[in-house]
């Protein structure tokens, strides 16, 4: 922790904590279709003794180096005279297919600069450790692919065609159009029940959170589905997940293990559908520090008395388990600055109303209409 959170102690350049390097690289990776990370060591000292630091380089600066195939015209392949391999857009491959190296420019394409271009060949793997020395962050769509492709490319180049937006502009609408809205309470607050009442109302896609709790019964009888409710998984199966980092944000509450698997909500918003998530605070509190814009809105109860009511007519929480919640709702609430809306749940229509209403007026926004507007301006 103390090396994720100091910027000049795992950040290259010092601008960013760990966090921050990981949203960086994910923005990078969809904008771009590709990131590569580079590890260096410094020499650590008595405040900083922690030697690694991680660089981000930007998908550009990796390309064929002029003079092996690329001259004045950028080309994508080329070939390195000391050994033959050929070089597939700064990516050097062996003759057996294998990633030998990567050429990392000092420059962007095109840059004017006074400083003359160089580059730098790193070797993808080390000699003596053969552990990777640069990692290539990347989704590959076929075989024997070796650079990645922008998730909007499919997108943008079909309506610049159409000669009505800039690409910049119209970019930026591509991102700003997934919206994604993060239900987080008290326990006991009855966010459940809400995001069920607005997950019907409007169509809104849920996300199915995994949890190592038991599935909750009554009379001995379950009353929560699997893949419905929650996924349920052992304590062991969650600590694969998280080792094979399939979490978006995961937490310990109360003894259990609560997270929001990855994949189906990065599949709702590359397709630009709305995705509603059911947190806690503490899986509000990671989600907003990787993704700034997230809508957040706190579900709390009129009052901690009527809590307190809930959380014993569930008749499902022990005594020291129904103490440890009540002693933590004040705590919860003190984090209100962290979130965008709060919604008091005097009763469940009146609050899955005022939801639906945020929802509607997010979608409303200027920033999220930008690219409509400048069209209709422009005829």
């Amino acid at each position: 922790a103390l090396w994720a959170k100091d910027k000049a102690a795992c950040d290259a350049t010092g601008t960013n904590d760990f966090t921050s390097l990981q949203q960086l690289a994910l923005i990078s990776w969809l904008m771009s279709g590709d990131v590569f990370v580079l590890f260096q060591r410094r020499d650590g000292t008595r405040l900083r003794p922690y030697s690694l630091r991680i660089h981000l380089i930007e998908a550009d600066r990796v390309r064929t180096p002029s003079g092996m195939g690329a001259g004045l015209v950028p080309l994508t392949e080329g070939k390195n005279p000391e050994n033959g391999n050929r070089i597939f857009d700064g990516v050097e491959v062996d003759a057996g297919g294998m990633v030998a190296a990567y050429y990392v420019h000092n420059t962007y394409p095109w840059q004017r600069t006074v400083e003359p271009e160089k580059y730098q060949r790193i070797e993808a793997y080390g000699e003596h450790t053969g552990l990777p020395n640069i990692l290539h962050i990347m989704n590959a769509e076929r075989c024997d692919q070796y650079r990645g492709v922008t998730y909007l490319a499919q997108v943008i180049e079909p309506i610049l065609q159409l000669n009505r937006s800039e690409r910049s502009a119209l970019t930026a609408a591509m991102i700003q159009c997934f919206f994604t809205a993060w239900i987080t309470t008290e326990s006991g607050a009855g966010k459940g029940t809400v995001a069920n009442k607005v997950i019907e109302q409007t169509g809104i896609k849920p996300s199915v959170s995994v949890t190592t709790r038991p599935v909750r019964c009554e009379n001995g009888v379950p009353i929560e589905t699997e893949g419905v409710h929650y996924y349920f998984r052992t304590v062991e199966q969650y600590r694969q997940m998280i080792a094979a980092g399939e979490f978006l944000e995961t937490a310990e509450v109360y003894s259990n293990m609560y997270g929001t698997p990855k994949k189906p909500v990065f599949e709702s918003l590359e397709n630009g559908k709305d995705i509603l998530l059911e947190v806690d605070i503490h899986g509000a509190k990671s989600i907003k520090k990787q993704y700034p814009d997230a809508v957040l809105i706190f579900l709390m109860t009129p009052d901690f008395g009527v809590l307190e009511q809930r959380l014993r007519g569930r008749g499902t929480e022990s005594k020291s388990a129904l103490e440890t919640r009540l002693k933590a709702a004040k705590h919860e609430l003190s984090k209100y600055e962290m979130f965008d809306y709060i919604v008091f749940n005097d009763t469940v229509e009146q609050a899955t109303d005022r939801i639906i209403d945020i929802i509607d007026a997010e979608k409303c926004r200027i920033k999220n209409n930008e690219t409509l507007i400048k069209e209709l301006l422009s005829k």
